[in-house]
């Protein structure tokens, strides 16, 4: 799991899709779509790009799930 600052809680730590979305969605409230990019979200995780492609095929495709993950998201909590 992610820990709150942003960081890996433990090493080796497996990143799932959620993980990566969950992280954009807070880069993209704190800074806007500008700023969801791999190389800072690979920093932000603590993870190496690579990670980044096991889960998405471009960084379109991250804004596209995360557009879907919202939703997914903001339906559950109404």
């Amino acid at each position: 799991r992610v820990a709150q600052a942003g960081a890996l809680s433990e090493p080796n730590v497996h990143l799932t899709r959620a993980d990566w979305l969950e992280a954009a969605i807070r880069l993209f409230m704190q800074e806007g779509v500008e700023a969801v990019r791999i190389t800072r979200l690979a920093q932000v995780l603590a993870v190496t790009r690579g990670s980044f492609y096991w889960h998405f095929k471009d960084r379109d495709d991250l804004l596209d799930g995360l557009v879907g993950f919202w939703e997914q998201k903001n339906m559950r909590s109404t």
